[in-house]
């Protein structure tokens, strides 16, 4: 499967720093329950698509 780049400088570095932030909100207990779920998987997309350059909501 070949998928084509479509994050850039600023987008991939703000999705890395995104991910990043979240994932400290998540270890400090800023987030429980139904709320840490929704923060693992915006957690996990962000740093995805950030460290990929891939993004499917282009």
């Amino acid at each position: 499967m070949n998928l084509k780049i479509n994050g850039f400088g600023l987008d991939q570095a703000i999705r890395i720093i995104l991910g990043i932030v979240l994932v400290v909100l998540y270890l400090f207990g800023f987030a429980g329950g139904g709320l840490g779920v929704l923060l693992s998987i915006l957690v996990a997309t962000a740093l995805i698509t950030g460290i990929v350059g891939f993004c499917p909501l282009y």
